[in-house]
C-alpha cells in the first residue's frame, strides 16, 4: 500500500511539474492578426520575417534576431555530368522575367552560362515551370521585395508582403512550403523555385537543384556573380545595412531592408527574421512567469552567440542592432515585473518532500 501510494504521489507531481513547469509556445509569421493570437491562449512570442504584418505595435516587443538568404534552385535533369558546374546564373533582370511570364525557356538566358546551353538547350518546345510560395509567407515576402527593388513594373503590379495580390503569371504553380518547394523543383526537369539558404542545406534533394548565383551591377561599375550560398555575402549585406541604421531609440529601429543593397559583393535578395513578444503577459490571460523568462533566455542566448554556433546559413545582426534586441528582451514583464524561473526541479523536491511525509506517516 505504501509503494502504491508513494507511486501515485509521484506520478501527481510530475503530471504537475510538466503542466506548470516552463514551455515555450509560438505561432510562425502566417498569422495576419498579432493582437488575436497573444489573447489568452499562452502563446510566447511570434516568429515572422514580413514588417508589413506588423500593422500596430502596441502592448509588443519586436526585435531582428537573424539574417537569411532567399535563393533561386534550378533542375534540368537527374544525373548531371561532373563536368558541369554546381551553379546557374541570372541577372536581377532575367529573374523578374521568369516571374512576370516573359521568360519561357531557359534557352532563352543561356548567354551567362555557356557550359550549360547543351543541355538547356537541347530540347527546343521544353518550357521552364516556375514555383512560387503561398500568400502569406515570410520567404515569398523577401523574394517578391527583390523582385520589386529589381523592376520598377514588377512592384507596381505586385506590392510585396501579407496583403499582395500577387498571383504569378500562367505558368507558375504555387507551393505550400520551403521543403515542398525544394521537392517540386527536384522532381521536375526544367524549373525554378526559390528558398532560404538554410532549408536548401538541409534539404533531402539539395543534391538534386542547382543553386542560382546573381551577376549583379551598381553604380555602373562591372557586373559581378555573388552567391547567396557563400555567407559572406550575407554578413556583407547586413553590415552594409548597419551603417545607415537608424535611431535605436525609433519605434522602427527593427525595420532594417537588406533586399538589393548598393554594396558590391552583397547578396541582394535577403532579410531579417523578427521576433514579437507582449510587452507585458498576465497571469490572467493564461501566461506563466517561467515560460515567459525561458522564451527571454533563450532569444538572449540566440541573439548574443547562438547564431555563431550554428551553420553559417544565417547571419547575426552587428554589435549596434544587437545590443538594442537585448535591451528589448530585457524589457519584457510578466505580471508588470521581471519574469521568474520556475523550475522542474522544485516540483521534483515537493515530491520527494511528500514522499518521505508519507513514509512518517506511515512509520507512525
Amino acid at each position: 500500500a505504501n509503494l502504491f501510494l508513494e507511486n501515485t504521489i509521484q506520478s501527481f507531481v510530475r503530471t504537475l511539474a510538466r503542466r506548470i513547469a516552463p514551455s515555450i509556445r509560438y505561432n510562425n509569421e502566417n498569422i495576419e492578426d498579432f493582437a488575436r493570437i497573444f489573447q489568452g491562449n499562452g502563446t510566447s512570442f511570434v516568429a515572422f520575417d514580413d514588417p508589413k504584418q506588423v500593422t500596430s505595435q502596441e502592448g509588443l516587443v519586436i526585435f531582428p534576431m537573424v539574417a537569411v538568404s532567399v535563393i533561386p534552385i534550378v533542375h534540368f535533369m537527374d544525373n548531371y555530368s561532373p563536368e558541369l558546374p554546381r551553379r546557374f546564373i541570372l541577372t536581377p533582370e532575367q529573374l523578374v522575367g521568369i516571374y512576370n511570364g516573359s521568360i519561357t525557356r531557359f534557352c532563352n538566358i543561356s548567354s551567362l552560362n555557356p557550359e550549360w546551353n547543351n543541355v538547356i538547350c537541347e530540347k527546343e518546345s521544353v518550357g521552364l515551370t516556375a514555383y512560387h510560395r503561398v500568400m502569406p509567407s515570410g520567404t515569398n515576402y523577401i523574394f517578391t521585395s527583390a523582385l520589386g527593388a529589381f523592376s520598377p513594373d514588377w512592384a507596381s503590379r505586385y506590392p510585396p508582403g501579407l496583403n499582395s495580390n500577387w498571383s504569378g503569371p500562367q505558368q507558375t504553380h504555387i507551393i505550400d512550403s520551403n521543403n515542398e518547394m525544394i521537392s517540386a523543383v527536384a522532381f521536375h526537369p526544367y524549373s525554378i523555385g526559390y528558398v532560404p539558404v538554410p532549408d536548401f542545406a538541409n534539404g533531402v534533394y539539395s543534391s538534386s537543384v542547382i543553386p542560382v548565383d546573381l551577376s549583379v551591377q551598381y553604380n555602373g561599375g562591372p557586373r559581378r556573380v555573388v552567391s547567396g550560398t557563400d555567407p559572406t555575402t550575407l554578413r556583407q549585406a547586413v553590415l552594409y545595412a548597419s551603417q545607415n541604421f537608424r535611431d535605436v531609440g525609433s519605434p522602427t529601429w527593427w525595420n532594417q531592408s537588406l533586399t538589393d543593397l548598393p554594396c558590391d559583393g552583397c547578396w541582394p535578395i535577403a532579410g531579417f527574421s523578427y521576433i514579437a513578444m507582449r510587452r507585458n503577459y498576465l497571469s490572467s490571460k493564461g501566461y506563466r512567469s517561467g515560460q515567459i523568462y525561458s522564451a527571454g533566455q533563450f532569444f538572449r542566448y540566440a541573439v548574443e552567440d547562438g547564431v555563431r554556433e550554428s551553420k553559417a546559413a544565417y547571419a547575426n545582426p552587428v554589435e549596434k542592432i544587437r545590443d538594442r534586441s537585448v535591451e528589448a528582451i530585457n524589457s519584457v514583464r510578466y505580471d508588470g515585473v521581471v519574469p521568474r524561473q520556475v523550475s522542474a526541479i522544485q516540483y521534483e523536491i515537493l515530491a520527494a518532500a511528500l514522499v518521505a511525509l508519507m513514509a512518517f506517516i506511515a512509520a507512525t
